[in-house]
């Protein structure tokens, strides 16, 4: 297994020059304690063999960048997001051109979430060993032991065949447009800095446009600080003591102190100061743009009829229904609706034409 392990610069280039126009992709990193994901390992799969590039290796990665930038070569990825980052932490954007495997199965599937163990059981009929040890092993540890080196090979030695498998079921049932209109709508929702979403943190929506504004500011301090000291942003501060702090803005320091504990309390405190002389001077900060109104949530009638049409779709397709729409995007989408009277982008063309005439009847019956 460890022909496969590249780690100086000429055989580095000659896998580069053995990829045509597609090519599987995987990454294994190290995140405990840091805010950014350390890349560790770069497996590529070529039409004809697979390879796992040692990013420890003093190697110059630019043959590599310009693979993953080329539009002409078609990435094969599963359950991409968490290797997406890392590949935009390497080379400073992500790839066009993909095909997550994971996703295409959804299309096909009741299930959604189904791992890389799972559907490549299901298509190939290959058993791998996807062991929990391994998976959270430290990788930036050398020597790589031979079973980390044989994970790293399986994650990617079968996305290809997989994504041939896949397509060919998608052709079948009439769903290749629908596929990669999702793919893109999936890139085109990838934000090019990885910037924090406030959205979701717990209790924000339930502020006033005011506290919103300041927690929007505090999670930006929190968000500076942890890349800057690479930690999680909880080590920083946690989104219920960036609520709580912009809900007792006015209180004094010994009670930041008190409920929030004396070192993130004082600092919080401030940072409050500063925010809030901040918004004297120029105002305080524009709405979410993400956010909308809040007239739906998860109890709402009207999100429950939705739900039992998605439900329905999606036996009736034998389609996943977290695809089709899961509860969080049906409440974006029926308070979209009403703020604009139509669907967000990222409702799609294929789900208008799935679910849009009934999602309007029902939200037509409030007017």
């Amino acid at each position: 297994m460890s022909e496969f392990l590249i780690d100086r610069q000429q055989e580095l280039n000659g896998v580069v020059e053995e990829v045509s126009d597609r090519v599987g992709i995987d990454t294994e990193f190290y995140i405990r304690r840091t805010f950014f994901r350390i890349p560790c390992l770069l497996q590529i799969a070529t039409q004809h063999n697979s390879y796992i590039v040692d990013l420890t290796a003093p190697l110059n990665l630019k043959p590599i960048e310009t693979v993953i930038q080329d539009c002409g070569v078609e990435k094969v990825m599963h359950s991409a997001s968490e290797d997406l980052k890392v590949l935009h932490y390497l080379f400073g954007e992500i790839p066009s051109n993909l095909v997550d495997t994971q996703l295409a199965h959804a299309f096909v599937s009741l299930e959604d979430q189904r791992s890389y163990h799972g559907v490549v059981k299901q298509y190939l009929n290959v058993e791998l060993n996807q062991s929990s040890s391994i998976t959270t092993s430290n990788w930036r540890n050398r020597p790589l032991s031979k079973n980390q080196l044989e994970y790293a090979i399986d994650d990617v030695q079968y996305l290809l065949p997989l994504r041939t498998k896949l397509m060919e079921e998608l052709r079948s049932l009439g769903r290749v447009d629908w596929f990669k209109e999702e793919m893109r709508l999936y890139l085109d929702s990838q934000s090019a800095n990885w910037k924090f979403d406030f959205s979701n943190v717990q209790g924000f929506r339930k502020l006033s446009e005011y506290e919103q504004s300041l927690v929007m500011m505090l999670s930006e301090w929190r968000e500076s600080q942890a890349k800057r000291t690479n930690v999680p942003r909880r080590w920083i501060a946690t989104d219920e003591q960036l609520v709580w702090s912009a809900q007792h803005r006015k209180e004094t320091i010994a009670q930041f102190r008190k409920e929030l504990g004396a070192k993130i309390g004082g600092r919080l405190h401030k940072v409050m100061r500063k925010v809030l002389r901040n918004i004297q001077s120029n105002g305080p900060k524009a709405p979410h743009p993400s956010i909308e109104s809040s007239q739906f949530h998860k109890r709402s009638p009207v999100i429950n009829k939705m739900k039992e049409i998605v439900r329905s779709k999606s036996e009736l397709l034998e389609m996943s229904r977290n695809l089709l729409g899961t509860q969080g995007n049906l409440i974006s989408w029926a308070n979209s609706f009403v703020d604009t009277q139509r669907f967000p982008s990222n409702f799609g063309r294929w789900r208008e034409n799935l679910l849009g005439t009934e999602f309007r009847e029902v939200l037509g019956q409030l007017r």
